[in-house]
């Protein structure tokens, strides 16, 4: 009992130090859900879909603000998966910073930036997607 109690430990570490290795911004959570096998809904994905919403309603002046803003943030995570659980506000915090010293963006270019995420996070909420 406690080789295999030993294994599963063995094989949940493994699995977190690969996230940890893989990706800039791992949070507790999201390595628990990997552990555990759910699958928790892709920031990005919904984030995409929301967009295609804006350009189907005939919304162009928010799809175009909401698109640069979904590039920056694509950009900044390259090709890892975000999900909710890791919009934590430091993951956002270094967002910030990203955007102002690697981007150049100004205080107000970033305030509205995070008001099209919080937009996002808020729809998502109203959906059941997020508690």
């Amino acid at each position: 009992m406690n080789n295999f109690i030993a294994h599963k430990v063995a094989e949940a570490e493994g699995v977190a130090l690969e996230m940890e290795t893989n990706s800039k911004y791992v949070s507790p959570k999201s390595i628990k859900d990997n552990i555990m096998g759910t699958n928790p809904h892709s920031f990005l994905q919904y984030f995409s879909e929301y967009i295609d919403t804006l350009e189907k309603s005939g919304k162009f002046s928010y799809y175009k603000k909401s698109k640069t803003v979904f590039t920056k943030l694509s950009e900044y995570v390259g090709n890892k998966k975000v999900t909710f659980n890791e919009l934590t506000v430091t993951f956002l915090k270094r967002y910030e910073r990203y955007l102002s010293e690697n981007l150049g963006n100004s205080i107000n270019t970033i305030h509205s930036n995070m008001k099209v995420i919080r937009k996002v996070i808020n729809d998502a909420i109203n959906e059941d997607i997020l508690p």
